[in-house]
């Protein structure tokens, strides 16, 4: 015992300095060949709700001065953006990539982004379940260069990141890429990350090499890392941001609960929300996997790119209309009066405009002219929605009650707030509260539950009266027994 407590401050240096333990005497390239199976899907920073909301705030912003015909006759232009690839290597040269390897990866990302099939086979389904769209993006490569920095080569480094900074080309409109050793897969700065004052700034994509197509271990070796990061790059948050609820701000991309791994053929983690994005390039599936964008995604990415990277150029802003233009509510028989929105021709188009900001999904604007009554609609049980006025009305019948959607108009949310008394022959008539199935439920609710009107919670309350009678006369009598 003494000989191995005597080693272990050895042992501990030995495995500090020489990397012993888990990986024995791995070099960081074989380390990050090892572990790139395992590794971190996206090490792309994490941004706090507040900062999303803000953001989100800005985007809705220009969105409405964009207006919504310069925005479609947008994603039909061609946006073109220069690419600089930058390849660290250590001191032997590992990390570097071949011309033919650079370009390969440059076939994979165009593709994605122009909507065409992935050369590599699909992993248990045929590429067309879900139509791919073409998006405006085209990347060309004007420039590669290697750089023999063995500090550099590790990008999850403080200093990798300072050089980076030395390195990166043009302006917040040209995509860096750097490539190298990581933990991770890759990450990438958001397009509201960049400062298009400032060229001395973090603003690339970094990838580990061994993601670039047939350069390592499967499942992450075709080239969907990059269109991953290219999405960060241009806007985008994953599919599965905020759960079932506060999504990723693109109404076309159901909720997801959490992400997807592997190729989970039918994941759906979201009631009443469609299943889960798995062949979304937002996601975490296997590269196999993935193969498309959505069209509220390109929108966004356009938005997102005009905005914040100076790209886009063929958005340009709507003028606002002015009363007596031709720009009005429509004769639907809705009273207006209340809807107070920039453009009151987008009621009633036929485009549910959902932005939390505008103010068109909402009751005063008949939830844009009842467009958004497509997208999330009431469940059909033979119930008559009319009178019920739900933002999102596929939220009704999803077996969770939501007080908002608790009225008769409603169905007391499609029967999910149903909460009957329980049958055991007592008369509840006089008994007001206001889930009356939590009476007789096993456990005592206090306040109203706790009275005669309601058999004192259904018995819940007189079982715990008895319990503590009970622990009463055993005090009792151990204390006279005893003392």
């Amino acid at each position: 015992m003494t000989i191995f407590k005597n080693a272990l401050p050895f042992v501990l240096f030995a495995r500090a300095q020489y990397g012993f333990g888990a990986y024995g005497h791995r070099t960081l390239q074989e380390n990050n060949h090892r572990n790139l199976v395992d590794a971190v899907r996206c090490k792309t920073r994490s941004v706090s709700k507040a900062e999303q909301e803000k953001v989100e705030e800005t985007m809705q912003s220009y969105k409405e001065s964009v207006g919504k015909q310069n925005l479609a006759s947008a994603t039909n232009t061609t946006v073109e953006i220069d690419v600089y690839f930058h390849m660290f290597t250590d001191s032997i040269g590992v990390g570097a990539l071949s011309n033919q390897v650079i370009e390969k990866q440059m076939t994979v990302l165009n593709n994605a982004f122009g909507g065409v099939i992935p050369e590599y086979d699909a992993c248990g389904f045929d590429y067309g379940d879900i139509p791919m769209r073409n998006t405006p993006f085209v990347f060309n490569l004007v420039e590669t260069n290697i750089i023999a920095d063995p500090s550099s080569v590790d990008l999850d480094q403080p200093a990798s990141k300072a050089r980076r900074i030395q390195l990166r080309s043009g302006t917040c409109s040209d995509l860096n890429i750097f490539t190298g050793m990581s933990e991770g897969l890759g990450f990438a700065n958001y397009a509201f990350d960049c400062d298009l004052s400032n060229s001395n700034i973090d603003d690339s994509i970094s990838i580990n090499y061994k993601t670039l197509p047939e350069q390592g271990p499967s499942p992450f070796n075709e080239g969907a890392t990059l269109v991953h990061q290219v999405g960060h790059w241009l806007g985008l948050f994953h599919t599965f941001e905020g759960a079932c609820f506060d999504r990723d701000y693109v109404l076309d991309t159901p909720g997801q609960l959490e992400p997807s791994y592997g190729c989970p053929i039918g994941k759906d983690t979201c009631s009443a929300e469609g299943e889960d994005n798995i062949h979304n390039y937002m996601d975490y599936s296997d590269d196999c996997c993935m193969y498309l964008f959505t069209q509220g995604q390109i929108e966004r990415m356009l938005l997102s790119s005009a905005l914040y990277r100076d790209l886009s150029n063929s958005i340009t802003s709507s003028p606002t209309p002015v009363p007596g233009d031709a720009c009005a509510f429509p004769n639907d028989g809705f009273n207006y009066t209340n809807c107070q929105v920039p453009n009151p021709c987008y009621i009633g188009d036929n485009n549910c405009d959902d932005d939390p900001l505008s103010g068109y999904n909402t009751e005063q604007c008949n939830f844009d002219g009842r467009d958004c009554m497509t997208l999330c609609q009431y469940p059909v049980d033979g119930f008559d929605y009319t009178e019920c006025f739900a933002e999102t009305p596929c939220f009704i019948g999803d077996a969770l009650c939501d007080e908002a959607y608790n009225i008769s108009a409603c169905n007391f949310d499609g029967g999910d707030c149903s909460c009957p008394f329980p049958e055991d022959s007592f008369d509840y008539s006089n008994c007001n509260v206001p889930r009356p199935c939590d009476v007789g439920d096993g456990y005592c609710d206090e306040g109203d539950y706790e009275t005669g009107a309601c058999n004192f919670d259904g018995g819940d309350c007189r079982y715990d009266y008895i319990h503590v009678l009970r622990y009463i006369v055993h005090v009792f009598l151990f204390s006279h027994l005893f003392f």
